[in-house]
């Protein structure tokens, strides 16, 4: 233990050496390169190419012994370049510091021709050790892109570096997938490409991870991989073979070369899943016509995290989708409908997960249909129920029933109808005498009836008599009226004289 703390401070002194040393030489660089720019480069660096770019011409996994010599090409004024030395980090070792080991704007050696920058950059070794990348961007010019390229400073601490190498051509599916990655060592010309390719093993350090954290224990597996030519090989992960149940997972992937030296890791988040997800929509399976309900979805892929993507979709009793109306809505996981017409209505959500399973379920709901409420209105009553009516044959009434009400969506389509022994007279809100040329009782019955087929009765008595009856009728009204009055003054008269002195004596009137 003491022994690796030593080799630490003697890093960390010696590459503060370093550091300070390659700063001071950086001043002697930038006084030179100003001196080696020509004269008219200030007159061609106003014009660009009309791409922007920046190339680094020396090859990726070149060695350093002595100087480090780095070219390469810009079309804009190298002013607005930086380039920068990092260490690489080699899998589970401690911890090199990822800052720059050294980084600049200014360049060895500049020529411009054909309106093109051509650099070149030469800096001492001296007793830096590592495997680094060095790099050239733009900061101010987010459209070039930043050119890295692997180099080997130094006789020691030199490991194979793995890069992730995208291929859209690779066919994955929701249990395996396949990675390419380019090894670049440098010592692989020192040994023949068939034994160097033969001892590479590549491995994995592997757990369930949800959100950002792992939530299983991390073990370490070994990966199948083949060759697809010198320096790419092609990394198999397989569900099945790994063992590996549904879910979201993380890998640290790393390789071991002939030389049983660890390279840098590559870290990556594959998802496996083989199943579709299940769906269970829940909510009311009957409302009332212009009844508003709330329907929620329950979701379950198998694993946490899971990334799956829905739809809803509303289906009238006509078979129409249609869209949202009114107070509606839709969330992710629930959904506001209005019922606006009566019948058995269809609700579906439609699940895709992250790797294209899906899943679509469906909803029933019988929305039942309120009938009409009949209002009758008439001079003489005013009333839910049903009214009565006596009248003579020419004299004016009517019932009004207008005001009878219903849902929003059927209250304008109502059909009045008035019936009397099975006949219709009449068709409409308002029945009136125009419609009753004989006297006599009559009974009517209202149906009202919406456009979804609900229909609502009420009964009426209608009594009509002929002008000669009524007449009649009032004189014998008012001889009744007669009769019971002189019934009354009788009754008083023989109270009064059954009282005292049974003798009638006239009253005297006096002088």
């Amino acid at each position: 233990m003491n022994t690796n703390k030593d080799k630490l401070l003697e890093y960390s002194t010696s590459h503060r050496f370093m550091s300070s040393k390659l700063l001071s030489l950086l001043v002697v660089f930038f006084l030179a390169s100003i001196a080696t720019i020509p004269i008219n480069s200030a007159s061609k660096s106003g014009s660009e190419s009309t791409v922007s770019f920046v190339e680094v011409n020396t090859q990726s996994g070149t060695h350093f012994d002595d100087v480090i010599n780095i070219s390469g090409e810009s079309s804009v004024p190298l002013s607005e370049l930086v380039w920068s030395i990092k260490h690489i980090e080699q899998f589970n070792t401690i911890a090199i510091p990822t800052e720059n080991i050294v980084s600049s704007s200014t360049f060895t050696d500049v020529n411009i021709y054909d309106d093109v920058f051509h650099w070149n950059l030469s800096i001492p070794v001296d007793e830096l050790n590592c495997t680094c990348t060095f790099s050239i961007f733009a900061p101010n010019n987010p459209l070039i892109e930043e050119k890295s390229i692997v180099i080997f400073i130094g006789q020691f601490n030199h490991f194979s570096v793995i890069s992730y190498q995208p291929n859209f051509n690779n066919f994955d599916n929701s249990n395996y997938e396949s990675l390419t990655y380019q090894v670049i060592g440098i010592d692989r010309f020192e040994t023949s490409i068939t034994e160097y390719n033969n001892d590479i093993i590549f491995k994995a350090d592997i757990c369930q991870f949800s959100g950002d954290s792992c939530v299983s224990e991390t073990k370490r597996v070994v990966l199948n991989h083949t060759i697809q030519n010198d320096n790419l090989f092609v990394v198999e992960i397989n569900q099945e073979f790994l063992q590996l149940a549904d879910g979201n997972w993380h890998f640290e992937i790393f390789m071991r070369d002939s030389y049983l030296r660890i390279s840098n890791a590559d870290e990556k988040i594959l998802t496996f899943d083989t199943m579709a997800p299940e769906v269970i929509i829940s909510g009311a399976v009957s409302a009332s016509e212009m009844g508003t309900e709330v329907y929620s979805v329950k979701v379950n892929d198998g694993y946490d995290s899971s990334l799956v993507a829905l739809t809803w979709t509303i289906t009238e009793p006509s078979g129409i989708v249609r869209g949202l109306i009114g107070d509606e809505y839709i969330s992710e996981s629930s959904v506001r409908v209005e019922f606006n017409q009566s019948g058995v209505w269809n609700i579906s959500v439609l699940a895709i997960d992250s790797v294209g399973h899906f899943t679509k379920q469906h909803y029933e709901i019988n929305v039942e249909n309120i009938a009409p409420v009949i209002y009758l209105q008439s001079p003489s009553s005013e009333s839910s129920d049903a009214v009565k009516i006596v009248a003579g044959i020419s004299q004016q009434w009517y019932i009004d029933a207008s005001m009878t009400y219903d849902t929003s969506n059927d209250v304008n389509d109502l059909v009045f109808q008035w019936i009397v022994d099975g006949e219709v007279i009449h068709i409409g809100e308002n029945l009136s005498e125009e419609n009753f040329v004989n006297s006599g009782n009559y009974v009517v019955t209202l149906v009202v009836t919406d456009d979804d087929g609900q229909s609502t009765m009420s009964q009426i008595e209608i009594t009509i008599e002929s002008d000669k009856a009524l007449n009649d009728g009032k004189v014998s009204t008012i001889l009744i009226f007669i009769c019971i009055i002189l019934v009354i003054m009788s009754v008083i008269v023989i109270f009064r004289y059954s009282k005292g002195d049974r003798s009638f004596n006239l009253p005297k009137w006096g002088k």
